[in-house]
């Protein structure tokens, strides 16, 4: 038996250069959390956790508010704001079908109150 007979393939990476503060959890498809940076240090290093050796479903944010593709930029936005989040599973049927992010949206500033929704969340506290 050859290795390329059960290896994973098509294996999620990361490039040298991105920040990894949003990784979706999925199951068969359908999205059932989120890790973000924050997750990784606040339920597990700070409580004890190896984050190398714990589980995902240990640490990660489940139910994650999510926005369906047919969702407008304004009903995006507001999420966003409400949870100060910078990044929104888009999601249909309940499969992740896609990711929007705070720099998307808020190319989106000339067309309603998505723009300054996204002003106030850049900013710092």
């Amino acid at each position: 038996m050859d290795v390329q007979q059960i290896m994973t393939r098509q294996p999620a990476t990361l490039s040298p250069t991105a920040t990894p503060g949003f990784i979706p959890i999925t199951e068969e498809g359908r999205l059932v959390g989120i890790v973000t940076d924050r997750d990784i240090v606040v339920r597990g290093i700070a409580v004890g956790k190896d984050p190398r050796e714990c589980a995902i479903a240990e640490i990660m944010s489940a139910g994650p508010v999510t926005v369906t593709p047919k969702s407008s930029v304004d009903d995006a936005s507001r999420p966003v704001a409400e949870h100060q989040a910078r990044r929104l599973p888009v999601v249909d049927e309940g499969k992740l079908v896609g990711i929007v992010v705070l720099g998307q949206l808020a190319r989106e500033e000339d067309r309603g109150e998505a723009g300054e929704t996204l002003k106030e969340i850049s900013e710092p506290n």
